[in-house]
């Protein structure tokens, strides 16, 4: 597997690379990257640490935007506690666009992969 490190910085980094292994910081109410262009068919952990001082995720939704659809993603363990990480690996199977969020705090914590 190969590592790509996350270009993260808070609320507007983005990430690009075709499988691997990306770092996703979660602080309080907000993803370190907010957009990921990926590979179809390749596939991709994010491991999610989380910095915050509260539990926080991250749920991919599936491709028709439904996140409580068996098809979405959703981090192990679903809620990571503060100071703890968790993973989230996906394999995308469609291009298209893919939303992501924290189940906890849905309007804040949100962004965007790009399959292609």
């Amino acid at each position: 597997v190969t590592t790509v490190p996350s270009t993260a910085t808070a609320a507007t980094g983005t990430a690009t690379g075709s499988a691997g292994t990306f770092t996703q910081l979660m602080s309080d109410n907000v993803f370190g990257t907010k957009t990921f262009t990926l590979s179809i068919g390749q596939p991709v952990t994010f491991n999610l640490v989380n910095n915050g001082k509260v539990v926080h995720n991250m749920r991919i939704a599936d491709a028709k935007g439904s996140y409580d659809s068996s098809q979405s993603a959703v981090s192990v363990p679903e809620l990571v506690p503060a100071g703890k990480t968790g993973t989230l690996t996906w394999t995308p199977t469609a291009a298209g666009t893919y939303d992501f969020r924290c189940d906890v705090h849905p309007d804040q914590m949100t962004g965007t992969i790009t399959v292609k």
